[in-house]
């Protein structure tokens, strides 16, 4: 017989669990057994197990994004009270870091054992974008042919759009009138072309960043932006003015590190030299290895202790359902 679901298990009362939310449709529980990784089950209340979906986190800080992306998937918006976006100010630019080293990693009481240790790490020179890749970059490199341009995609990604179909970011769809809207928290709302680009998977954040003659940066190199001069805990030093925790119900105009959508880079999920496992061994270390990248800077969903300048997360390539986008980066010469 095979193992049972963690749903089933929940189901039988073997594992505590409380209601996240629930309508007519479905219902969303959550696991709360002490020392195990957060499981959120979304399933329909005519549906049977093998319709359940579950989402998964190895903290509780991440519960409230995954409620959030559990809603975007089951197409349930959130009633208003989000502060309005901000104007678009972020302009196309580009910033240099020199050749050197910088200590890379956090014992911040606040940080997981991934986190852990500090290490120096020497980088050549690179550029980092000022900003995300935006909408409306993104709708140029959809409507030039990006999804059908083979040499844009590794060979892993391209199997998997062609077996997927994918065409556009997930939540994208056509208005009658053949314009081009997302489904956020908000409900249906325009294409913001200022806004960063969200819901993409590292495969097609790759490709993209081919097409502009560009490439992802490291984690490295995005947490040597991050912490600055200054060794900021997080980006730009303070992130109260930053897209975190709802504050305004979808994505906002694109610009700094913290927030927003988390950003993909191009390296693989290992640890640290140094690395000791806690609070249980199977926090992080199950899932090291080149399954997994690392994504950096939180979202617009995020826990603000997300988008400290040392937090690592990590998804496979193929994930989507994440608010996920891209900022690029370039070798200096």
């Amino acid at each position: 017989m095979s193992e049972r679901s963690v749903f089933e298990r929940i189901v039988a009362g073997e594992i505590p669990s409380t209601r996240v939310f629930e309508n007519d449709r479905v219902l969303a529980i959550q696991d709360i057994a002490p020392l195990a990784p957060v499981h959120l089950l979304v399933f329909p209340k005519t549906g049977q197990y093998a319709n359940v979906t579950e989402l998964a986190a190895d903290d509780p800080t991440l519960l409230a994004e995954i409620v959030g992306i559990a809603r975007l998937l089951l197409r349930l918006p959130l009633e208003g009270g989000f502060e309005p976006p901000p104007r678009s100010n972020a302009t196309e630019s580009w910033s240099s870091y020199p050749e050197g080293s910088f200590l890379m990693g956090s014992e911040d009481p606040d940080g997981w054992d991934n986190e852990r240790r500090p290490h120096p790490r020497h980088l050549p020179a690179f550029r980092l974008a000022g900003r995300q890749v935006t909408n409306g970059e993104w709708l140029e490199f959809l409507e030039a042919g990006g999804y059908e341009t083979r040499s844009l995609w590794s060979d892993e990604g391209w199997a998997f759009m062609r077996a997927n179909a994918v065409a556009a970011p997930l939540h994208w769809e056509r208005d009658a009138d053949g314009s081009w809207r997302r489904f956020s928290l908000r409900g249906w709302v325009p294409l913001a072309l200022d806004h960063p680009v969200a819901h993409v998977s590292f495969f097609e954040a790759e490709a993209y960043a081919r097409f502009v003659g560009a490439r992802l940066p490291t984690e490295a190199e995005w947490e040597r932006a991050a912490r600055g001069e200054a060794d900021h805990r997080f980006p730009g030093g303070d992130p109260s003015g930053a897209n975190l925790e709802l504050r305004h119900g979808d994505t906002s105009p694109a610009g700094g590190l913290a927030g927003n959508v988390w950003e993909w880079t191009r390296s693989a999920f290992v640890p640290y030299p140094g690395f000791r496992p806690g609070p249980y061994r199977g926090y992080s270390e199950p899932w090291f290895g080149e399954k997994h990248r690392v994504l950096r800077g939180g979202s617009h969903l995020s826990h603000p202790l997300m988008a400290r300048s040392a937090f690592r997360n990590w998804l496979e390539p193929q994930i989507r359902a994440y608010p996920a986008g891209l900022r690029l980066a370039r070798d200096a010469s």
